[in-house]
């Protein structure tokens, strides 16, 4: 299959509230095309960006067009996010842990593909290197993995850290905080979990909001629900907070085999432990519960977590179900 896509374009969406900007360009395979677009924000603050990209931009020939690595590295040092990383990370490292780790997350971000090919391939394209005095520094695959286990055991650290520096910086929609929960599968050998891959239709009711869930434990690969029916891989699931304008606010991973109403409980207690100031920001908080596994266990549960954190349920289920179930939360 051939494909490729056409420069980036200014692009306004215009609303009650205002106008916002996003650069688009549309990516072609074969005849079909299909657009992406990076979000930039409201017209006062888009239009600072693009101006100071440009000028910036402008002394310097290999930044002239525009491109994803610049528009994050741009955003990067207004998140703090090398300050922020360095901070949680207390190790000896033989490079500078923020440095090597922005350029990471913003390859990867871009390009998402593994260690191997990010190391071998995009990390020498990217002009990033040379910024960051990474030109001479071989870039390995091993040392990936190596600079991820450094950040691991500080996520939580970081996840707070950088949402408030977004808060703080940024002036965001805090009308809806939506959550969603999916999956995506892991290669390799299997892990193996002494509890049996559960979902939403065998799962018991949920305990008293005090007690911890069963999967605030060590995040394994496992099988679970196959949602894209690939009943033979193991996979890892995840939940993701954002608001009306697509900025992520909050990240979960869960065990291959934990239930779409479990994460949910979880995930709330979660925020009201560390996050509590997204709790009581947003207006409104809504949960995607987008399968049809449908009981009566299952309502109790959304009932019981809706009236605990007040939050309210979109079900794409089918519509006959709605008449018939959904009236009852």
């Amino acid at each position: 299959m051939r494909s490729h896509k056409m420069k980036y374009r200014l692009e306004i969406q215009k609303k009650k509230s205002g106008n916002y900007y996003y650069y688009r360009t549309d990516i072609y395979e074969n005849v079909k095309s299909r657009p992406k677009r990076v979000y930039i924000g409201e017209e006062k603050h888009a239009l600072t960006i693009i101006a100071d990209i440009t000028i910036n931009n402008g002394k310097n020939g290999r930044l002239l067009e525009f491109s994803g690595p610049i528009l994050l590295d741009y955003f990067a040092p207004k998140l703090k996010l090398q300050k922020i990383i360095n901070k949680a990370i207390t190790a000896q490292t033989e490079y500078d842990p923020g440095k090597l780790l922005q350029l990471t997350i913003i390859t990867r971000v871009l390009h998402p593909e593994s260690k191997l090919k990010l190391a071998k391939h995009w990390f020498a394209r990217s002009f990033l290197t040379e910024k960051y005095n990474f030109e001479a520094v071989e870039i390995y695959e091993n040392l990936i993995y190596q600079y991820m286990d450094y950040l691991y055991p500080h996520l939580l650290t970081i996840q707070k850290e950088l949402v408030k520096s977004i808060f703080k910086n940024f002036s965001l929609q805090y009308e809806e905080l939506l959550f969603d929960g999916t999956s995506f599968k892991s290669f390799g050998m299997d892990q193996k979990d002494d509890q049996e891959a559960v979902d939403d239709e065998n799962i018991e009711e949920l305990k008293d909001e005090n007690e911890e869930s069963p999967y605030i434990k060590s995040i394994k690969r496992l099988k679970g629900y196959p949602r894209d029916k690939r009943k033979d891989l193991a996979q890892i699931n995840y939940m993701l907070g954002i608001n009306g304008e697509y900025i992520p606010f909050y990240f979960e991973l869960f065990s291959g085999n934990a239930a779409d109403v479990d994460m949910f409980l979880t995930t709330l207690k979660r925020l009201q432990r560390d996050f509590p100031f997204l709790l009581t920001q947003f207006k409104k908080k809504f949960i995607l519960f987008d399968k049809g596994n449908w009981n009566e266990t299952v309502l109790k549960n959304l009932k019981k977590i809706k009236d605990t954190y007040d939050c309210s349920f979109i079900a794409a289920i089918r519509g006959s179900f709605i008449e018939e179930r959904i009236q009852d939360i």
